[in-house]
């Protein structure tokens, strides 16, 4: 029988999936006590264009996609800020480590946390990416949060 830990770690790696080669997502996920949260927004970093890929495979699939070149100022004052006030949202990304950084620091004052996070291995890294870290990573509601753990 799959535990709550181990769903987390298999089913929710959906943002690498597009990495791999696999274009076909289901973006609803649900865990074995059918729990289920819907991916309301991605981030997607265009300095990477292993995000720049995953972001046009889950637009295909409906999926909102917030465009960002590393600095996170205009997103968050034009919708984030806005959207988290009025209630949490789940949403992902691949994008740079500082990205990520900045919406984890703000999470947890409007009641979501990062439930997962991996560094993703770039191929062909420019020069002007040679120390910018590539992270896939989710953010949920903390009800959602401890829900799945």
């Amino acid at each position: 029988m799959t535990n709550r830990r181990q769903f987390i770690k298999c089913g929710l790696s959906f943002t690498a999936l597009p990495l791999t080669g696999l274009s076909s997502l289901n973006m609803a996920v649900a865990s074995p006590d059918g729990h289920s949260f819907k991916l309301e927004s991605f981030v997607s970093d265009l300095r990477f264009g292993e995000s720049v890929a995953t972001a046009s495979s889950l637009k295909a699939q409906g999926v909102p996609i917030a465009e960002i070149t590393g600095d996170l100022t205009d997103l968050w004052i034009q919708q984030y800020s806005k959207q988290w006030k009025q209630k949490p949202m789940s949403l992902a990304g691949v994008t740079g480590k500082d990205a990520l950084f900045v919406l984890e620091t703000l999470a947890p004052d409007y009641g979501m946390r990062v439930i997962y996070r991996t560094e993703i291995h770039q191929e062909d890294n420019s020069p002007a990416q040679e120390d910018l870290e590539l992270i896939s990573w989710i953010i949920v509601p903390k009800q959602i949060a401890n829900e799945l753990t």
